[in-house]
């Protein structure tokens, strides 16, 4: 059987969210009228993306009546997280670690050194940006800091970047009036990690599945099936978040491009639309909790045309508790704001 051609980092399409309650209902809606609301009240001209509302899922609403960035969540009522981190989300870090204003992404390789690291913190703070979106990881599994993770040095071919330390990068930015939040990519990652592929997509019999003949490039996939890259994600998370992030955007939620040969090995469930929902929403809920014990908080990147339009991978209902950073660019990509990624 001929393969399909496969690219990579592609996000599959197709899915419906099924509102299940009214409950759902609810938020899908409530997130449709704070993006025609922001899209009405100010400048077609200028990026939508620059404006997002901070909500709540009680239905307080607080409006930031500056022209800034603020970030927008969903959030349920407190309470004490069981065993099973899957099920249950630790409640919010105190108030004062959620921080509104203009927030600026900056360029992958920033933390290159110190020096380009402050030179661009100087720039993002004259510009008058209230925080800054360090890139930590990236797609295809870049490293932009120095980490402590032992899984990340299995790596056959060295991913990392930097020689700055997480809690160099957060003190840098804290030191000059800024709030440090990361970015994280955390399905698109093709490292290698140790003999056994850790993290990645498995057939039934153990056995480590890569998107293409290895003699001409093929690669493994961080897979929210296997416990592994759970326990592996939440370590960067915690990492981060002790190193002194406030917030850790996290993003590329995605699958590879399965073919139907891969679906044959790799079983059914790597395109069932449920149980790639259950997989994805769990780890959100487990990285969550980890970040939130560590006194920062974890914002899933959302594109709100597939709230509005009901696709994509994320489920509102089931993600209650959780923080959603909704991307009101026109474009599933992260919009581009004074020549920064926003």
């Amino acid at each position: 059987m001929r393969k399909r051609k496969r690219k990579m980092f592609k996000p599959h399409k197709g899915y419906r969210i099924k509102r299940k309650n009214e409950n759902a209902v609810k938020i899908v809606g409530g997130v449709l009228l704070l993006a025609v609301l922001v899209f009405v009240g100010y400048s077609a001209m200028e990026p939508i993306s620059e404006y997002i509302d901070r909500t709540q899922q009680t239905g307080t609403e607080v409006t930031d009546t500056s022209g800034q960035i603020t970030v927008s969540e969903t959030k349920a009522a407190d309470t004490e997280p069981g065993p099973d981190v899957s099920e249950t989300v630790a409640s919010l870090p105190h108030s004062d670690d959620i921080h509104t204003g203009k927030a600026v992404m900056l360029a992958d390789d920033v933390t290159k050194s110190e020096v380009e690291l402050i030179s661009a913190l100087d720039r993002a703070k004259n510009e008058g940006a209230t925080a800054v979106i360090i890139p930590m990881k990236t797609e295809g599994g870049i490293y932009h800091y120095r980490t402590s993770i032992e899984t990340v040095y299995t790596s056959v071919t060295d991913p990392i970047r930097s020689e700055l330390t997480a809690d160099t990068i957060a003190k840098a930015a804290s030191d000059r009036g800024i709030a440090p939040c990361a970015y994280i990519s955390v399905l698109t990652d093709n490292n290698r990690y140790g003999d056994t592929r850790v993290g990645a997509y498995r057939s039934p019999d153990g056995s480590p599945w890569i998107d293409g003949d290895p003699s001409k490039g093929g690669k493994p996939w961080i897979s929210p099936f296997e416990r592994d890259a759970s326990v592996l994600m939440c370590a960067i998370c915690t990492e981060i978040a002790d190193a002194g992030f406030t917030q850790i955007v996290c993003d590329g939620f995605v699958f590879p491009e399965f073919s139907d040969l891969d679906v044959q090995i790799l079983g059914e469930k790597v395109m069932d639309e449920e149980q790639r929902k259950s997989a994805v929403m769990d780890l959100i809920k487990r990285m969550t909790n980890s970040a939130r014990s560590a006194g920062a908080d974890v914002l899933i990147r959302i594109p709100v045309r597939d709230v509005i339009k009901e696709t994509g991978l994320m489920d509102a209902e089931r993600l209650s508790g959780c923080s959603l950073l909704a991307d009101m660019g026109d474009t599933s990509r992260i919009t581009k704001v004074n020549g920064n990624d926003l």
